[in-house]
């Protein structure tokens, strides 16, 4: 027995243009989402520049301030003659509670020109109340280290210590009347 599949013009075109239906969809689907998806990558990207930028800018504007405020500290006559005394008690009555929270920041350290400490205190901001010096500090305070490798005028140093507490914004700057040289 034949049997013969008799199909209407109706089948016979639905036939042909659903498949070529589904393939122009599927192709223009995945025309589309490559067009589109790498265009978001784009987008992605350069969001991600612009915003490493924004906080490498706003950084380096941290690292400014604390720097800027170190000399400010390190110039003052007072301080320096205090220095130069060794008066570790009137360079602590210069770093009150008010002045840690003026400055914005966790810790100072003064050393003399050997790199002899003179004076340190930590304060911890976010509660008001004294906290210790970080211990691990003492390994960027050495004769080695850039932020004593020079004690000269215009010779600051500034960057960010890793410290086990967490990265740390770090200023030096050489104590004295502005144009002499000095400790740190």
């Amino acid at each position: 027995m034949h049997f013969r599949l008799q199909t209407s013009l109706r089948a016979k075109t639905l036939a042909i243009i659903i498949p070529a239906l589904i393939m122009l969809v599927v192709g223009l689907y995945s025309v589309s989402r490559m067009v589109l998806m790498n265009g978001f990558s784009h987008v992605e990207s350069d969001f991600a520049a612009d915003n490493l930028s924004r906080a490498s800018s706003a950084l380096t504007n941290e690292i400014d301030n604390l720097q800027h405020s170190t000399a400010q500290v390190a110039s003052q006559d007072q301080m320096s003659e205090w220095m130069r005394q060794k008066n570790a008690k009137r360079i602590a009555a210069q770093f009150t509670p008010g002045a840690f929270e003026q400055l914005r920041v966790n810790f100072v350290v003064v050393l003399d020109a050997q790199g002899q400490e003179i004076f340190s205190e930590g304060f911890e901001l976010a509660a008001m109340e004294p906290d210790p010096v970080p211990a691990d500090l003492v390994a960027y305070l050495g004769p080695w280290s850039p932020l004593l490798a020079s004690t000269g005028a215009n010779h600051d140093a500034r960057g960010i210590a890793l410290l086990a507490s967490g990265p740390a914004l770090i200023g030096s700057s050489p104590i004295g009347p502005t144009g002499s040289q000095g400790a740190r």
